[in-house]
């Protein structure tokens, strides 16, 4: 095979394309060596999916393609509740090589461990004990991985029971045998010297590995690779497992089930998964079947409380008769990972409608989460709404109108859209802080609201729900600077047809909506421009006052 070179730099972004005629890449759910994986949607199946598109760098050789295509085929036969399901693969259109799988609720370990350094001895126990199952039926299937490690991961941490999904089996093995990656610290030794096969004992050892550094906090070998790496594993040994971390904490027998899996020399190590499971889980005994809720982060130094956040307003009785907004509890949210991609903080600010969050993204980015809970029998109807103002709101491209860079639904079922992190304090928190804002600050807030507006509206659209929780303002030096949820933006036309927009929805369901900001026309399901006007009148006289003209 004649040698072909490494890529360099970043690979392309496909957010935006459509492949196989199939797959609407939508957002970056994370990056790696290999390539980019995105949040797609399946416009055959109707649904998110998740496609890993290997970049053409990587596909130089026909060896290197027929072998990814063997081995993708082989794992798309595995039955297991810890594998995920493959949907198809191919030609990313000359873009690369894809791979589709199902979305999987959860985080990457890799994710956890970087903000989190460990997990406790119990939950990364079960993890592994989820995945060696799933190893012992690949191997029985003549499928091994060759690239088991925190990335390739995915973690749900319940309170009594891990969910752990691993996927990209043989995919980066089969690269790095045409010499096209470099070795990573939780590869065994006999693949980064190559004078071994790929074989169960390999990835063993890699499994192994994984578990040592969600206990221990640090990679066997250290956290190095290629040439740091092979020089590691020709001169050290790892540290005896409970000698590091939180591994004090483990039986002495847990440890010698790790350091066994360890072994340099693979005829040392379990001779399958299954052997390996067996002392593991027998090591572990009644702990690893049992007990307690677990905090998959408990046992480090105890983490500065979340930022004190003022309550969630009190929605007021309404004469309508639609029934209440429901979901789940504000504190049953914070700490929350949506689709894998969005972890949720405190509540910036909230109301029985929707409640906004401090999120990080999957590259620990900040980001504002929405999360909406209509009542159930419009649920749907909400998030088809929804789904068109988005839509709208991502052609606006006004830099004061903050778009819409995700969306989807919470494991309850209730809808969130992700926004950039807008700078500055939301409006509806500095009023309820402050009461009322200076004519010198309030003014400039409703002229820039009324020129975001003016666009708006040029566009035949209407935002339809402008209140004090849509507004973020930084306040510099200067005068202060307003920014603008997107969402709520409807075409006027279908606004008034009675069903077909949010007004509609709107007057029938939400009864929990700060209804002071509403037009008598809209609560009858007619949206114009001049609701929109009559929205930001109310908030004027609410930044001036401090109370609205007419109270819910």
């Amino acid at each position: 095979m004649s040698p072909v070179s490494k890529p360099t730099g970043a690979p392309k972004s496909l957010v935006g394309k459509t492949i196989a005629g199939r797959f609407q890449l939508r957002a970056r759910l994370g990056q790696g060596e290999l390539g980019i994986t995105y949040l797609s949607h399946d416009q055959l199946a109707k649904e998110n999916v998740a496609v890993k598109v290997i970049r053409s760098e990587y596909l130089a050789t026909g060896e290197v393609v027929a072998k990814i295509i063997q081995v993708v085929s082989a794992a798309q036969k595995l039955t297991h509740p810890a594998a995920i399901p493959i949907r198809a693969f191919g030609d990313a259109d000359g873009n690369g090589f894809y791979v589709a799988m199902d979305m999987v609720p959860g985080q990457s370990l890799a994710r956890f461990l970087a903000k989190h350094s460990t997990v406790t001895p119990a939950m990364a126990i079960k993890v592994v004990l989820q995945l060696l199952e799933l190893q012992d039926t690949a191997q029985a299937a003549g499928v091994f991985h060759g690239d088991i490690k925190p990335g390739n991961i995915i973690v749900e941490f319940k309170a009594e029971e891990p969910v752990a999904h691993l996927f990209d089996f043989g995919i980066a093995h089969a690269v790095y045998e045409a010499g096209l990656l470099d070795p990573n610290p939780y590869m065994s030794p006999e693949l980064v010297t190559g004078t071994g096969p790929l074989s169960i004992q390999a990835d063993v050892f890699s499994m192994a590995a994984v578990l040592y550094k969600s206990i221990s906090g640090q990679a066997p070998f250290g956290e190095a690779g290629g040439d740091e790496l092979r020089q590691a594993l020709a001169s050290s040994e790892p540290a005896p497992l409970r000698q590091v971390g939180l591994g004090s904490q483990v039986p002495e027998a847990v440890e010698a089930a790790v350091m066994k899996a360890l072994q340099k020399d693979p005829a040392q190590r379990h001779a399958s998964a299954a052997e390996f499971r067996q002392q593991l889980g027998a090591a572990f005994g009644q702990e690893a079947a049992g007990a307690a809720a677990y905090d998959p982060s408990a046992g480090r130094a105890p983490t500065a409380p979340p930022a004190a956040r003022p309550p969630a307003p009190q929605a007021k009785p309404s004469q309508m008769t639609a029934p209440e907004a429901t979901g789940p509890a504000i504190s049953e949210l914070e700490g929350l990972v949506l689709d894998g991609l969005y972890e949720l903080g405190a509540c910036v600010v909230g109301d029985a409608w929707s409640s906004d969050y401090e999120a990080t993204d999957d590259e620990d980015k900040p980001c504002l989460v929405t999360v909406f809970r209509p009542a159930p029998e419009y649920a749907d109807a909400v998030a088809d709404v929804f789904e068109t103002e988005l839509a709208l709101a991502e052609e606006m491209g006004h830099p004061r109108l903050r778009p819409p860079i995700g969306r989807g639904r919470t494991p309850d079922g209730t809808f969130y859209v992700v926004y950039g992190q807008p700078p500055g304090d939301n409006l509806m928190k500095a009023l309820e802080e402050f009461h009322q804002l200076p004519s010198t600050i309030a003014v400039p807030i409703a002229v820039q609201i009324v020129a975001i507006l003016a666009q708006v509206h040029s566009r035949g659209l209407a935002h339809g729900s402008l209140r004090a929780s849509r507004v973020f303002i930084n306040v510099p030096d200067t005068e202060p600077e307003v920014y603008l949820h997107g969402l709520g933006l409807a075409k006027i036309e279908q606004a008034t047809r009675g069903g077909a927009g949010v007004a509609d929805v709107d007057s029938r369901s939400l009864s929990t909506y700060p209804l002071r900001y509403y037009p008598p026309e809209q609560l009858r399901g007619k949206l114009t421009v001049r609701s929109d006007q009559y929205s930001l009148a109310v908030l004027t006289i609410e930044m001036l006052c401090g109370q609205a003209p007419f109270e819910e």
